[in-house]
């Protein structure tokens, strides 16, 4: 790969005057420059700007001016291109700086020590400073080798889980902290890259509350993001909830365990059934395999980590840095970059918005400054202040904190710059007293949520639950679109007054000390009750959509939320919010975390409601569930018998439920004991069939007679289980409808036993009738479809309908992979399945190469020991001597000819 361009000019608009002489001079000696004359400041630009001119150049000339460190853009491309040159060794050589300033401290870079800096003095005006300048450049990029940039390392924004920062327009200085920071992180890299020893990266940002650390590591990753190709992972530690509710180490692992699974599904590795060990051991084999460095960031880590210590939050591969931001000093063997308050001038133009000042403004904003500590967050906040009061309003107001400053000031404590507190306390106070009711109304509600970004819809029905707004009022009253209007609004208002800011997505985040702040002003225990009781019951209706797996990316961030209300159960709607969080875990593959969640819930309803309750008895059924589920057929035997026992012990009249007993005839035939299954099925008959003469119970009627058909089949009466089968199909059309999951299942159900009796045609219409009532009802890309397809699929094969098999195959692995990910088990299931079609076919090279890759994905997400995978590597291993023998054959065929 050549290099269309020489170099690539780094600059700020404002100095492009200053420039264009040198530009001029470069260009008459034959050296090739692109540069952008329009100002870049967003990322689109600076994407756009790489992608034409940076990739393709094979070095960096910075212009760097005392204005350059203000923008992104300009940081980007700098530390872009020194991110790829350290690829080729001394990034020295392909980064040229020039300085036009007469000293060099606004210049951070670590290795571009002052005396290797071009000079600019005397430009543009000194035609001789420039020509001079030119020929030192010239010869400068004799030296630098012809590949581009791009060349050495991917310039473009890498992969970020869960998503994407967008940093802050508002972000200033830290710049030689974040040179600091990468120095630290990076060290021992390079080593490890090339093979020759090194040590993960490691590095701690440390500092006050509000102090802007959060924020630092997201520009850092953003500006420095060209050094990560293999992704920037954020991972929430949760570790100061400044008043709010601790976690313990238990909770915190399990959140931790939950984000690290969701990296692992945004990366395509499944999950299901991983231990959490197992589950690093998958990221490490795909980090590997990867072979790039990583970012992984922790955010707002606890002094006291839990058991593991460090070693438990670390990025689960040696190419991985890790990043920890925390309040703490109990990490001093870390290398730790120790945040200090912003600079005065930074603090001013932050404070100022960068707006022109005269000296008497400048001065009432450094005085402001100094009384706030320099503190990022408070001198945010006041800046708003300031738009309504004036700098000298404000100052006098600091000057003054009134007694419910000094209170909040006292609860402070360690957060913040020692000597400072009172006057930060009253800057909070006073700017969440200047908002309107619907904005201090959704402070609250972010107060009583999770550390994490809100989804502006659930702040939206937040605010419609406390304005007791259900459906449009014609009477003149609010309706659901005012309340979401002013929802909109209010959330304005925060971002405008810097009490909250936009995270990914549109969600909102709010501080933790803004939300220890709200909750300080919420005097009334009972007030907040009931705000927590109605977010619950907001949670409690929205949550259901995690049945459906198409909704899940969507509810990510409202189930973050959830777990955090769920982690006191408290009351019963806490308990079952609590099933729901369990119900998005099981959906998603964390069976453990799963199982550990309605555990929780049906010991929190025995404990409020007692064991024969009714809805504890749903808790221990939906637990019976998750023990089957996860293998535990005995656990579930012993739970589903519980609550029988139960349900007998009712008053007078009432009978076991025919759906527990129905769960426990399924129990009992996975566990292969068809004896006891019986006679639950003989005193299920008795009670439900009369009943379903006269049209009742038919639920739990079909599931019996499902049950009654399994048995027969299982003891070898296939006439028995279709003719049974056919009964239950009937009905299920007449009760339900041709498009309902119960429908389909008996369908199934014959489809499957009438294959087994040799009637394979008939079996194949069956299935044929799932896959388009599927389709029809759900689309081509619901998993229930993309199942269909393959049990329709394995039918044709067995038919011999190959050619029809491989189509419908190939359909269903192209869609699992855009779906599920390529290493799904879903995934890996078709694509072996396609590759044992396209061998019988007589495909046998295409089959190797299906088969290879699913035995590969098998490995990646299962490990090389799983039953699974030893399946589908005895399949590949069949295949490859069957095509050795088959190439000795005609190699020997051909010999003998000789």
């Amino acid at each position: 790969m050549t290099a269309t361009h020489d170099l690539f000019l780094s600059y700020r608009r404002a100095d492009l005057v200053a420039v264009t002489p040198l530009l001029a001079a470069l260009a008459a000696r034959g050296v090739r420059v692109w540069h952008d004359a329009s100002a870049v400041e967003d990322l689109a630009g600076i994407q756009q700007a790489v992608a034409t001119g940076l990739a393709n150049a094979r070095a960096l000339l910075v212009w760097y001016s005392g204005r350059y460190n203000g923008s992104r853009a300009c940081q980007w491309e700098l530390t872009s291109a020194y991110a790829a040159a350290q690829i080729d060794g001394d990034p020295r050589r392909r980064i040229l700086v020039v300085n036009p300033e007469p000293g060099a401290a606004h210049v951070h870079l670590p290795e571009l020590a002052d005396q290797l800096h071009l000079s600019g003095a005397g430009l543009p005006d000194d035609a001789v400073a420039v020509q001079a300048l030119a020929d030192r450049i010239e010869v400068a990029l004799a030296r630098v080798p012809s590949t581009p940039l791009g060349a050495l390392r991917s310039l473009t924004p890498p992969l970020w889980l869960p998503a994407m920062g967008t940093g802050s327009s508002r972000f200033v200085g830290r710049l030689r902290e974040m040179w600091q920071l990468h120095g630290a992180l990076l060290a021992g890299q390079a080593a490890m890259l090339t093979g020759t020893g090194g040590k993960p990266g490691l590095a701690l940002v440390r500092g006050a509350g509000g102090i802007g650390k959060s924020l630092m590591a997201e520009e850092y990753a953003l500006r420095f993001g060209a050094a990560y190709p293999a992704g920037v992972f954020w991972l929430r530690a949760f570790g100061h909830p400044d008043g709010g509710r601790e976690l313990d180490a238990s909770q915190r692992s399990a959140l931790r365990d939950a984000q690290i699974t969701d990296f692992a599904a945004g990366l395509g590795i499944d999950a299901v059934d991983l231990t959490p060990s197992q589950l690093r051991g998958a990221l490490a084999k795909h980090f590997a395999q990867a072979g790039q460095p990583f970012l992984w960031v922790v955010d707002d880590l606890p002094s006291d980590p839990g058991p593991e210590g460090l070693a438990g939050w670390q990025a689960p591969h040696p190419l991985g840095c890790t990043l920890f931001t925390t309040r703490t000093r109990r990490h001093a063997h870390v290398p730790t970059i120790e945040l200090p308050q912003l600079e005065a001038d930074d603090a001013r133009r932050l404070l100022t918005r960068q707006r022109p000042l005269t000296a008497a403004d400048a001065a009432a904003a450094d005085a402001v400054c100094c009384l706030l500590g320099h503190h990022a967050l408070a001198i945010d906040v006041t800046a708003a202040w300031v738009d309504r009061r004036g700098l000298e309003g404000v100052l006098k107001a600091l000057q003054r904190p009134d007694r419910d400053a000094l209170a909040l000031a006292a609860q402070f404590d360690e957060a913040l710059p020692n000597g400072h507190q009172r006057h930060i306390a009253a800057t909070f106070l006073a700017s969440i007293q200047q908002l309107d009711e619907p904005a201090r109304e959704l402070l609250r509600c972010a107060a009583e949520l999770a550390v994490a970004p809100i989804p502006p819809r659930l702040l939206a029905n937040c605010l419609m639950a406390a304005s007791q707004v259900t459906t449009p009022d014609e009477a003149g009253g609010p309706d659901v679109d005012d309340v979401h209007d002013e929802a909109d609004l209010a959330i304005s208002r925060l971002l405008s007054t810097s009490l909250a800011d936009e995270a990914a997505g549109g969600a909102v985040s709010v501080h933790t000390l803004v939300s220890r702040t709200v909750r300080f002003a919420e005097t009334s225990a009972e007030a907040r009750r009931s705000r927590r009781a109605r977010i619950v019951g907001v949670m409690n209706a929205e949550l259901p959509r995690v049945a459906d797996i198409r909704q899940h990316d969507d509810l990510t961030p409202w189930v973050t939320h959830a777990r955090e209300l769920s982690a006191t159960l408290d009351t019963l709607e806490t308990a079952a919010l609590l099933g729901w969080v369990s119900r998005f875990d099981h959906e998603r593959g964390h069976p453990v975390q799963a199982l550990k969640g309605y555990e929780r819930q049906a010991f929190e309803f025995e404990q409020f409601l007692g064991r024969a309750h009714v809805d504890t008895r749903t808790a221990m059924k939906n637990l019976a569930v998750m023990r089957m589920s996860s293998g535990d057929l005995q656990g579930a035997r012993e739970l589903l018998e519980v609550v029988l026992a139960e349900e007998r012990n009712q008053e007078p009249g009432l009978v076991e439920d025919p759906s527990t007993m129905n769960m426990l005839v399924s129990t009992l035939l996975a566990l292969g004991e068809p004896a006891a299954a019986a006679q639950l099925i003989n005193k299920l008959h008795d009670r439900l069939e009369p009943l379903a003469r006269l049209g009742l119970e038919f639920p739990d009627y079909f599931v019996m007679l499902g049950n009654i058909a399994k048995a027969r089949a299982s003891q070898g009466d296939l006439p028995g289980a279709i003719q049974l089968n056919e009964t239950l199909l009937a009905w299920s059309k007449g009760f339900y409808g041709d498009d309902h999951v119960q429908t389909w299942n008996a369908m199934g159900a014959l489809a499957a036993n009438l294959a087994d009796s040799g009637d394979g045609q008939r079996a194949k219409a069956l299935e044929e009738g799932v896959l388009a009532s599927r389709v029809r009802h759900l689309g081509r890309d619901h998993p229930w479809t993309l199942s269909a397809m393959g049990s329709l699929a394995a039918r044709l094969r067995t038919l011999g309908e190959l050619s029809a098999a491989t189509e419908l195959l190939r359909t269903e692995v192209e869609t699992s992979r855009r779906v599920f990910g390529e290493v799904h088990p879903s995934t890996l299931i078709a694509m072996n399945n396609l590759a044992i079609t396209l061998w019988d076919q007589g495909e046998k090279a295409s089959a190797l190469e299906v088969q290879t890759s699913a035995v590969a994905g098998y490995e990646q997400t299962l490990g090389a020991t799983h039953a699974d995978t030893l399946a589908a590597r005895e399949t590949l291993q069949g295949m490859a001597n069957a095509q050795a023998r088959s190439e000795c054959r005609s190699l020997m065929s051909a010999f003998l000819k000789m």
